[in-house]
């Protein structure tokens, strides 16, 4: 499968008027969903969310259910792809990679006081194990492990960081 996404953002952060794209509680199942660091990580900058968890758009917001929207906003662009192989009735293989880009670096810009920022983010690729014993969806188990390696804006903004890991465990029980 194959993926891509556009967030608009706000090319002129001082002019009162917000054009960036904000969302209320996104929780995409899309670009990887799970697999994803960039939407499975909650990614801090100065005291707010670059990215909240569980979101695609970086919104410069402390948390999705606290204060107001931010449309004052870098943008997002996402292409990618992923794969998923069911290897047995119960086990399935899933596999992401998306490649992000900021669009405008202007608000981003201001509000670290830091200018020349590149738009690359970088790439965000995943891979999880999915099990559901009993061939419904009433008890499910998954292990997923997912990474960011910087591109050009995180390096400059985190001072090279170098690739971010994370590994997910979930259990759920339905009835």
């Amino acid at each position: 499968k194959t993926q891509a996404y556009y967030a608009s953002a706000d090319g002129e952060p001082g002019d009162e008027r917000g054009k960036g794209f904000d969302t209320i509680l996104d929780a995409p199942g899309f670009a990887g969903g799970p697999l994803s660091y960039w939407t499975s990580q909650a990614i801090k900058l100065q005291g707010v969310n670059l990215v909240g968890r569980e979101s695609l758009v970086p919104s410069l917001r402390s948390s999705k259910t606290e204060g107001q929207p931010n449309f004052v906003n870098p943008g997002l662009f996402l292409a990618g792809a992923g794969y998923d192989a069911d290897l047995t009735p119960k086990l399935r293989l899933a596999a992401n990679v998306n490649y992000l880009r900021f669009i405008d670096m202007k608000s981003l810009e201001i509000f670290i006081n830091q200018s020349n920022l590149d738009h690359n983010i970088g790439l965000d690729y995943g891979l999880g194990l999915f099990y559901r014993p009993l061939l419904n969806n009433n008890i499910s188990a998954a292990l997923v492990a997912n990474a960011l390696s910087p591109l050009g804006a995180i390096d400059e903004i985190y001072e090279a960081p170098g690739t971010q890991y994370s590994v997910l465990t979930s259990l759920t029980f339905r009835y």
